[in-house]
């Protein structure tokens, strides 16, 4: 059995997607990726899994009003390990909580944000579930995309609420958790250290900075792409 991939302070761990039609979703996933789904909530929230590991998560998706639902979206999950004193940090950094703390029954308490820009994430502290098992194989969730409009406030934002580290390589910009890399030479992947890691890039940005970050990446925590 493989080991389970645990996640630190401030490396996104969990995505899940919120739908109007739950059941259509979760047909359109296993259908496209081989994802086998299962209710673990009263609300209706699934777990998807690929042969046999937790991949992402498919809910139903809230309302601004009755009449009126929001469209579709996909959410990315950064993992804390005090949910309270990390919602502090967002709000003392610019950003605001848009759904408190709470603990929905899928494995974690969560948080819903919004970084200074307006960006969109969520905060997952782990209590049965640690995060996605299914990464960086086909199939499996590799990395989220976060895009920005300023990446200078975005990079000041981060830095300030998680200690991400970016390093600007010209036609990228990395971003790094510290210690990832040794937490999971630790943990479920000991051989990483002894490994190349290429990306392959498919073809230009040209409207806004993007700014990747990882999910279950490897040797560093994110990968960016700004252009």
């Amino acid at each position: 059995m493989s080991p389970l991939r645990t996640y630190p302070q401030g490396v996104t761990c969990w995505v899940d997607l919120e739908s109007g039609d739950v059941q259509a979703a979760c047909a359109f996933y296993a259908e496209l990726f081989g994802w086998t789904v299962s209710e673990v909530t009263p609300s209706g929230y699934q777990v998807a899994q690929l042969n046999g590991k937790d991949a992402a998560g498919i809910g139903p998706q809230p309302s601004a009003d009755e009449t009126e639902p929001r469209s579709p979206a996909w959410n990315t999950y950064i993992a804390v390990s005090d949910l309270d004193r990390a919602a502090d940090q967002v709000q003392a950094a610019g950003g605001r909580i848009t759904q408190p703390a709470s603990e929905p029954g899928h494995g974690a308490r969560t948080a819903s944000c919004v970084d200074t820009g307006g960006v969109p994430f969520r905060l997952w502290q782990a209590t049965r579930r640690p995060g996605a098992q299914a990464v960086n194989t086909p199939g499996g969730w590799n990395f989220s995309d976060l895009h920005t409009a300023d990446t200078a406030a975005s990079v000041a934002f981060y830095t300030r609420v998680f200690g991400w580290r970016f390093d600007a390589l010209g036609f990228t910009t990395m971003i790094r958790q510290p210690g990832y890399g040794d937490h999971l030479a630790a943990t479920s992947d000991p051989d990483i250290h002894a490994r190349d890691n290429p990306d392959f890039r498919h073809r230009p940005v040209r409207r806004r900075d993007r700014v990747a970050y990882a999910g279950g990446g490897r040797g560093a925590a994110a990968l960016a792409r700004v252009v």
